[in-house]
Protein backbone atom coordinates (compact mmCIF):
# COMPACT_ATOMS: atom_id res chain seq x y z
CA UNK A 1 0.00 0.00 0.00
CA UNK A 2 1.50 3.39 -1.28
CA UNK A 3 0.63 7.26 -0.14
CA UNK A 4 -2.02 8.65 -1.30
CA UNK A 5 -2.79 12.06 -2.54
CA UNK A 6 -5.80 13.80 -2.31
CA UNK A 7 -7.98 14.81 -5.30
CA UNK A 8 -11.36 16.30 -5.77
CA UNK A 9 -15.27 15.00 -4.60
CA UNK A 10 -15.81 12.53 -2.02
CA UNK A 11 -13.69 9.47 -0.45
CA UNK A 12 -14.13 6.69 1.97
CA UNK A 13 -11.73 6.15 4.50
CA UNK A 14 -11.70 2.67 6.14
CA UNK A 15 -11.67 2.70 10.36
CA UNK A 16 -10.48 0.17 11.84
CA UNK A 17 -10.13 2.12 15.88
CA UNK A 18 -11.13 5.36 17.00
CA UNK A 19 -12.74 5.91 13.36
CA UNK A 20 -15.63 3.42 14.38
CA UNK A 21 -16.87 5.82 16.75
CA UNK A 22 -19.19 8.57 15.47
CA UNK A 23 -18.53 10.67 18.35
CA UNK A 24 -14.35 10.53 18.26
CA UNK A 25 -14.92 11.20 14.17
CA UNK A 26 -17.00 13.84 14.41
CA UNK A 27 -14.49 15.33 15.88
CA UNK A 28 -12.55 15.45 12.80
CA UNK A 29 -14.46 16.01 10.42
CA UNK A 30 -18.22 16.12 9.34
CA UNK A 31 -18.31 12.65 8.12
CA UNK A 32 -21.54 11.03 6.46
CA UNK A 33 -22.71 7.70 6.12
CA UNK A 34 -20.59 4.66 8.33
CA UNK A 35 -20.51 1.31 7.07
CA UNK A 36 -19.75 -1.77 8.99
CA UNK A 37 -17.51 -3.72 6.87
CA UNK A 38 -14.90 -6.98 6.59
CA UNK A 39 -11.41 -5.80 4.92
CA UNK A 40 -9.59 -9.05 3.55
CA UNK A 41 -6.09 -9.87 3.61
CA UNK A 42 -5.07 -7.67 6.73
CA UNK A 43 -4.61 -7.80 10.66
CA UNK A 44 -5.06 -5.26 13.37
CA UNK A 45 -2.81 -5.32 15.55
CA UNK A 46 -1.31 -3.12 18.56
CA UNK A 47 1.89 -1.96 18.74
CA UNK A 48 1.54 0.91 16.39
CA UNK A 49 4.32 2.85 18.30
CA UNK A 50 3.14 6.50 18.56
CA UNK A 51 5.43 9.29 20.23
CA UNK A 52 2.38 11.87 20.59
CA UNK A 53 3.45 15.74 19.37
CA UNK A 54 2.79 18.53 21.67
CA UNK A 55 -0.50 19.37 20.72
CA UNK A 56 -1.89 16.12 21.39
CA UNK A 57 -0.21 15.37 25.29
CA UNK A 58 -2.90 15.47 27.95
CA UNK A 59 -1.20 13.99 30.56
CA UNK A 60 2.34 14.88 31.09
CA UNK A 61 3.14 11.97 32.25
CA UNK A 62 1.54 9.83 29.22
CA UNK A 63 3.58 11.08 26.29
CA UNK A 64 3.54 8.11 24.22
CA UNK A 65 1.15 5.36 23.69
CA UNK A 66 0.42 2.02 21.75
CA UNK A 67 -2.11 2.06 19.05
CA UNK A 68 -3.47 0.07 16.50
CA UNK A 69 -2.65 -0.33 13.14
CA UNK A 70 -3.18 -2.97 10.22
CA UNK A 71 -0.56 -4.98 8.16
CA UNK A 72 -0.78 -7.28 5.05
CA UNK A 73 -1.38 -10.78 6.14
CA UNK A 74 -3.23 -13.14 3.59
CA UNK A 75 -5.66 -14.90 4.72
CA UNK A 76 -6.98 -12.83 7.58
CA UNK A 77 -9.75 -10.08 7.82
CA UNK A 78 -10.51 -6.95 9.46
CA UNK A 79 -13.28 -5.38 10.71
CA UNK A 80 -14.32 -1.97 10.82
CA UNK A 81 -16.67 0.44 8.97
CA UNK A 82 -16.10 2.72 6.03
CA UNK A 83 -16.88 6.41 6.52
CA UNK A 84 -18.12 8.43 3.30
CA UNK A 85 -16.35 12.37 4.02
CA UNK A 86 -15.25 14.89 1.14
CA UNK A 87 -11.93 15.24 0.10
CA UNK A 88 -11.44 18.42 1.53
CA UNK A 89 -11.50 17.37 4.69
CA UNK A 90 -9.48 14.58 4.42
CA UNK A 91 -6.50 17.00 5.68
CA UNK A 92 -7.82 17.01 9.36
CA UNK A 93 -8.08 13.21 9.12
CA UNK A 94 -4.64 12.97 8.31
CA UNK A 95 -3.66 15.32 11.64
CA UNK A 96 -5.36 13.18 13.61
CA UNK A 97 -3.63 10.37 12.42
CA UNK A 98 -0.11 11.68 13.37
CA UNK A 99 2.35 8.79 13.37
CA UNK A 100 0.43 7.10 10.55
CA UNK A 101 0.51 7.50 6.65
CA UNK A 102 -2.89 7.24 4.31
CA UNK A 103 -2.91 4.95 1.88
CA UNK A 104 -5.11 3.43 -1.40
CA UNK A 105 -7.35 0.50 0.03
CA UNK A 106 -8.20 -1.64 -3.15
CA UNK A 107 -12.38 -1.75 -2.81
CA UNK A 108 -12.41 -5.07 -4.03
CA UNK A 109 -10.87 -6.29 -0.60
CA UNK A 110 -14.09 -4.53 0.90
CA UNK A 111 -16.90 -7.15 1.86
CA UNK A 112 -20.12 -6.30 4.67
CA UNK A 113 -19.54 -7.64 8.35
CA UNK A 114 -22.82 -9.39 8.00
CA UNK A 115 -24.45 -11.29 5.16
CA UNK A 116 -27.98 -9.54 6.81
CA UNK A 117 -25.68 -6.02 6.08
CA UNK A 118 -25.57 -6.44 2.44
CA UNK A 119 -28.22 -4.37 0.86
CA UNK A 120 -26.60 -0.99 3.23
CA UNK A 121 -23.24 -1.71 1.45
CA UNK A 122 -22.47 1.17 -1.26
CA UNK A 123 -21.28 0.53 -4.42
CA UNK A 124 -17.41 0.76 -4.55
CA UNK A 125 -16.11 0.45 -8.32
CA UNK A 126 -12.59 -0.17 -8.93
CA UNK A 127 -12.05 3.53 -8.70
CA UNK A 128 -13.45 4.96 -5.87
CA UNK A 129 -11.14 6.81 -3.77
CA UNK A 130 -10.90 4.38 -0.62
CA UNK A 131 -8.14 4.89 2.16
CA UNK A 132 -7.12 3.68 5.16
CA UNK A 133 -4.52 4.80 7.60
CA UNK A 134 -1.22 2.31 8.30
CA UNK A 135 1.23 2.96 10.92
CA UNK A 136 4.69 4.49 10.00
CA UNK A 137 6.13 2.20 13.14
CA UNK A 138 5.29 -1.56 12.22
CA UNK A 139 5.84 -4.34 13.81
CA UNK A 140 6.10 -2.85 17.56
CA UNK A 141 4.19 -4.41 20.68
CA UNK A 142 2.91 -2.78 23.80
CA UNK A 143 5.36 -1.51 26.57
CA UNK A 144 6.73 0.50 29.30
CA UNK A 145 7.21 3.14 26.94
CA UNK A 146 4.68 2.98 24.71
CA UNK A 147 1.29 1.01 26.89
CA UNK A 148 -2.17 0.78 25.77
CA UNK A 149 -4.70 3.56 27.15
CA UNK A 150 -7.44 2.01 28.09
CA UNK A 151 -9.40 5.60 27.38
CA UNK A 152 -8.59 4.82 23.99
CA UNK A 153 -10.26 1.37 24.28
CA UNK A 154 -13.29 2.29 25.70
CA UNK A 155 -13.42 4.94 22.36
CA UNK A 156 -13.12 1.63 20.49
CA UNK A 157 -15.21 -0.48 22.41
CA UNK A 158 -18.02 2.45 21.97
CA UNK A 159 -17.67 2.43 18.54
CA UNK A 160 -18.19 -1.57 18.09
CA UNK A 161 -21.35 -1.36 20.23
CA UNK A 162 -22.54 0.99 17.83
CA UNK A 163 -23.15 -1.36 15.67
CA UNK A 164 -23.45 -4.46 17.21
CA UNK A 165 -22.22 -7.17 20.60
CA UNK A 166 -20.76 -9.09 17.91
CA UNK A 167 -19.30 -6.97 16.19
CA UNK A 168 -17.31 -5.77 19.39
CA UNK A 169 -16.60 -9.11 20.39
CA UNK A 170 -15.10 -9.48 16.79
CA UNK A 171 -12.73 -6.46 17.10
CA UNK A 172 -11.68 -7.51 20.60
CA UNK A 173 -11.10 -11.56 19.67
CA UNK A 174 -9.04 -10.58 16.27
CA UNK A 175 -6.93 -7.73 17.30
CA UNK A 176 -3.62 -9.22 18.08
CA UNK A 177 -0.36 -8.40 19.88
CA UNK A 178 -2.16 -7.15 23.50
CA UNK A 179 1.11 -8.48 25.05
CA UNK A 180 4.83 -6.42 25.53
CA UNK A 181 7.81 -8.73 23.82
CA UNK A 182 9.71 -8.35 26.94
CA UNK A 183 8.25 -9.76 29.60
CA UNK A 184 9.70 -7.60 32.41
CA UNK A 185 7.19 -5.18 31.08
CA UNK A 186 4.90 -4.12 34.12
CA UNK A 187 2.88 -1.18 32.41
CA UNK A 188 2.09 -2.02 28.84
CA UNK A 189 -1.89 -1.56 29.75
CA UNK A 190 -3.04 0.91 31.95
CA UNK A 191 -6.31 2.25 32.88
CA UNK A 192 -5.98 5.61 32.90
CA UNK A 193 -9.45 6.66 33.26
CA UNK A 194 -8.87 8.40 36.77
CA UNK A 195 -6.59 10.52 34.48
CA UNK A 196 -6.84 9.90 30.85
CA UNK A 197 -3.87 10.28 28.59
CA UNK A 198 -5.90 10.16 25.26
CA UNK A 199 -6.69 13.39 23.59
CA UNK A 200 -9.71 11.91 22.35
CA UNK A 201 -11.03 10.71 25.54
CA UNK A 202 -14.84 10.05 25.94
CA UNK A 203 -16.32 10.76 29.46
CA UNK A 204 -19.50 8.63 27.92
CA UNK A 205 -17.44 5.74 26.85
CA UNK A 206 -15.43 5.92 29.94
CA UNK A 207 -17.97 6.46 32.38
CA UNK A 208 -18.71 3.96 35.26
CA UNK A 209 -21.21 2.11 33.47
CA UNK A 210 -20.32 1.85 30.69
CA UNK A 211 -16.57 1.33 31.67
CA UNK A 212 -17.73 -1.36 34.10
CA UNK A 213 -19.24 -3.10 30.43
CA UNK A 214 -16.21 -2.41 28.66
CA UNK A 215 -14.25 -4.20 31.35
CA UNK A 216 -16.95 -7.57 31.34
CA UNK A 217 -15.92 -7.40 27.31
CA UNK A 218 -12.22 -7.43 27.50
CA UNK A 219 -12.27 -9.66 30.14
CA UNK A 220 -14.81 -12.64 28.69
CA UNK A 221 -12.71 -11.84 25.35
CA UNK A 222 -9.20 -11.56 26.40
CA UNK A 223 -8.64 -12.30 30.35
CA UNK A 224 -5.12 -12.90 29.96
CA UNK A 225 -4.29 -9.26 28.82
CA UNK A 226 -7.26 -8.12 30.95
CA UNK A 227 -4.86 -9.52 33.99
CA UNK A 228 -2.02 -7.59 32.74
CA UNK A 229 -3.85 -4.12 33.34
CA UNK A 230 -2.63 -1.78 35.65
CA UNK A 231 -3.36 1.26 37.11
CA UNK A 232 -1.73 4.48 35.29
CA UNK A 233 -0.50 7.90 36.93
CA UNK A 234 -2.81 9.65 38.96
CA UNK A 235 -3.46 13.34 37.85
CA UNK A 236 -0.33 15.91 36.99
CA UNK A 237 -0.38 18.72 39.81
CA UNK A 238 -1.65 21.97 38.93
CA UNK A 239 0.41 23.89 37.62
Amino acid sequence: MAAAGVAEGDAWIFGYGSLMCADSRSRSGQTGLAVPVNVAGIQRRWGAQVNLPASMVVHPGLTSISAVSVEEEPGSRCNGVIVKVLQSEIPAFDEREAGYTRTPLDPARITAFAPDQAEAMPHLSASTPVYVYVSNTPGGQPSDTYPIFQSYVDVMVRGCLEISPSFCTTFLETTQHWQPADPASKAAYLDDRHAPGYLRFDPVASSPANGARTDELVKQARPTDFATRVKGPGPAPPE
